[in-house]
């Protein structure tokens, strides 16, 4: 799969930067703990998506595999490891449901990541343990470092620019009643 950002429309004149920064604000911290352990869409220890809500509020991110279990956490060594294709984040968690976790409120997308790796250190868990902990700079790094991102272009350019929306996801034309009242 190749790298795309999909967003709601109204972060269309945001840079990705601006709308992690934000969401991070949001989120804050996991808190992750007994209280708040997150949990894979399979209900063990591994699976196609890992999912963790802020520590007292509901801004969550939710982390894909392309894979059958492409992620595992290996409790002994306290590590995650796998291969991670995609982060989506918004706000209100649901799930999972059908195997798969949702956002009532979705905002952004990211797809084709392709990071991999297994023992400490590696890519998909210090990405996901910078998320838990509302740190978006692993997964910037990442971006930036594979090169599907320039550092210009996560800092400054709008998704817009970048990821223009289809035409479909534009919204539909308002009308004032003005418009109704003299189409009447």
């Amino acid at each position: 799969m190749s790298f795309n950002i999909t967003y709601d429309a109204q972060f269309a004149d945001w840079s990705l930067a601006d709308y992690l920064a934000e969401w991070s604000f949001d989120f804050q911290n996991s808190d992750h703990g007994d209280s708040n352990t997150g949990g894979f869409n399979s209900g063990g220890l591994s699976g196609e998506e890992y999912a963790i809500t802020g520590s007292g509020n509901d801004f969550a991110f939710i982390a894909g595999s392309d894979t059958t279990n492409g992620l595992q956490y290996d409790l002994g060594a306290h590590v995650l490891s796998g291969d991670l294709d995609s982060v989506q984040f918004g706000y209100g968690l649901t799930g999972p449901t059908g195997g798969a976790f949702g956002l009532s409120d979705w905002a952004l997308g990211i797809e084709g990541l392709d990071a991999s790796g297994s023992g400490a250190g590696n890519d998909v868990h210090e990405i996901v343990w910078g998320l838990m902990n509302g740190n978006i700079g692993e997964l910037e790094d990442y971006i930036v470092s594979e090169g599907l991102l320039t550092q210009s272009e996560f800092d400054t350019a709008q998704l817009g620019d970048l990821f223009p929306a289809p035409a479909s996801a534009t919204g539909v034309q308002e009308f004032s009643d003005l418009d109704v009242a003299l189409a009447a």
